[in-house]
């Protein structure tokens, strides 16, 4: 889930007395496609050291990182949470 900005804006001048930016907003919410790729990686490189892991476990960690490099490749490498409304 990821909040909208107008409900942060609006959390932060009522509660906090302070402005939250569009751009902090940008900056904090955005999803980094490169480095999540990255992790998968480094998670199925453990996983693939240990014995008796599913096989339907190591299937869908392959599945959503193919899902991960196909929306890299639209999306570029930086999703705005602004791709998502």
């Amino acid at each position: 889930h990821i909040p909208k900005y107008e409900d942060l804006k609006l959390l932060f001048s009522e509660y906090l007395g302070d402005e939250y930016s569009k751009e902090d907003y940008e900056k904090q919410f955005s999803i980094r496609l490169g480095k999540l790729l990255e992790k998968f990686k480094r998670i199925e490189k453990i996983y693939s050291m240990e014995k008796d892991i599913p096989e339907k476990f190591m299937y869908e960690l392959e599945k959503q990182k193919r899902a991960i490099a196909e929306a890299r490749d639209k999306m570029g490498d930086v999703v705005s949470p602004s791709g998502f409304e």
